[in-house]
């Protein structure tokens, strides 16, 4: 968990900034649904729905925490299961291209998982694919890649059969360890023009059979359980995503899309606590928060990327506490706290409490790290803070700047 939160939050290096343009207008619409095979459920009447939501920050592969949302912005119709294994629930579906034109995501990936508070006991997914009528084609491409990344010796099974009348591979892939053979199963199977795929994990025969019967072109009563809690980084890619963005976080946020007129927002995401300061507690660690990053646009020295981000938080006593502690404290890369000195000033007519220096993760980060400075401040309910990585940004500036910036009508953005 720790890992994959590292690797989406706004702590990466300026040279892993992702590349993400910002897109002036566009329309996502879905295509219309195709024939659907022999399957028990058909699509809804009501299935194809359109949405005239404005890109913001746009991306060939687009993670979502929410089916609803996906299945719109998806160019074609597909069916998930209706049920799933007992302790398993949707943890994100995941939407890219497989053609040179990447505004069209004809490809899914829901991935489901079993845990108990952070720790995940199990896990599988479901590939979803349009415009695929050959099995065949789809099962020699699923061959040679298990071949070509196996790390140990691995034998592979397939067997012909019908699903519900449509057709379809069991295949079994037996990877050898030194005292046993452990064994996954995969279901590969033709609905219409989707190609599915069910990678099983650990779980039986009987379940992923079960799963199978279940598939059905998703309802309102489906969208609602297909809600995830547990993705780290949700991102905001058009104004849709934005307008949910005080339901998740609870508070109606401010959105500059630009910053003194030299720094551009280029992505923003609904993430985590641990992406603000340290957590009291599970539950308090799960608390929602929306981060945007923001790119300087008139960078003349293209190996030096100017940037910072800018979250805000329901505040609770977390305000109050730095400033009566003196510290402000952060989540280290081995879950443990570390902490950073804050001192008063104000900026832009309000109080604000700057941090000395920091490294990212305190005494663990290498000295040759570059410091990060953060600056907070209070606005009602809300906590705020700008972080700054590294030198040559007009800090105080840009906080004075934020800190005036008014709430947003996200209708409006």
């Amino acid at each position: 968990m720790v890992k994959s939160f590292r690797a989406g939050s706004y702590k990466l290096s300026a040279a892993a900034v992702l590349g993400v343009v910002l897109l002036s207008a566009a329309t996502l619409t879905n295509a219309a649904a195709p024939a659907a095979g022999d399957g028990v459920v058909q699509a809804p009447a009501t299935a194809t729905v359109q949405t005239e939501d404005r890109i913001l920050f746009d991306s060939s592969s687009r993670r979502y925490d929410n089916l609803e949302k996906a299945a719109k912005v998806a160019d074609f119709k597909f069916k998930v299961p209706g049920s799933v294994p007992e302790g398993y629930k949707f943890e994100e579906i995941s939407l890219e291209s497989k053609s040179k034109n990447e505004a069209r995501r004809t490809k899914a990936n829901v991935h489901y998982t079993k845990r108990q508070g952070n720790t995940m006991y199990g896990q599988f997914r479901l590939l979803l694919e349009s415009g695929r009528a050959d099995l065949d084609e789809a099962y020699t491409e699923f061959e040679e890649w298990e071949k070509k990344t196996a790390v140990r010796e691995i034998g592979i099974k397939k067997e012909s059969l019908t699903l519900h009348g449509m057709p379809a591979y069991k295949v079994i892939v037996s990877t050898k360890f030194t005292k046993k053979t452990r064994e996954s199963l995969h279901y590969f199977w033709l609905d219409g023009s989707v190609l599915y795929r069910l990678d099983g994990g650990d779980l039986s025969e009987q379940e992923l059979l079960a799963m199978i019967a279940s598939m059905k072109y998703p309802d309102q009563e489906m969208y609602q359980s297909y809600v995830s809690q547990e993705v780290l980084n949700a991102s905001i890619y058009d104004t849709g995503d934005l307008r949910r963005a005080p339901e998740a976080i609870g508070l109606k946020p401010k959105f500059p899309l630009e910053v003194l007129g030299q720094y551009t927002a280029t992505g923003a995401t609904i993430t985590q606590k641990i992406n603000f300061g340290y957590p009291d507690g599970e539950e308090d660690r799960k608390t929602r928060l929306l981060s945007i990053r923001y790119i300087k646009t008139d960078d003349k020295d293209k190996d030096v990327v100017q940037s910072f981000s800018f979250m805000q938080i329901k505040n609770g006593t977390m305000y109050e506490d730095m400033k009566k502690n003196g510290n402000a404290a952060f989540y280290r890369i081995d879950g443990k706290k570390h902490t950073a000195l804050v001192s008063p000033m104000v900026l832009g007519g309000r109080e604000v409490l700057k941090t000395a220096k920091y490294k990212i993760d305190g005494e663990l980060s290498s000295p040759d790290e570059i410091d990060f400075v953060s600056y907070y401040w209070k606005e009602g309910d809300v906590c705020f803070q700008v972080v700054f990585k590294g030198e040559g940004v007009p800090q105080e500036e840009i906080v004075a700047y934020l800190v005036n910036e008014k709430v947003a009508d996200l209708n409006n953005v």
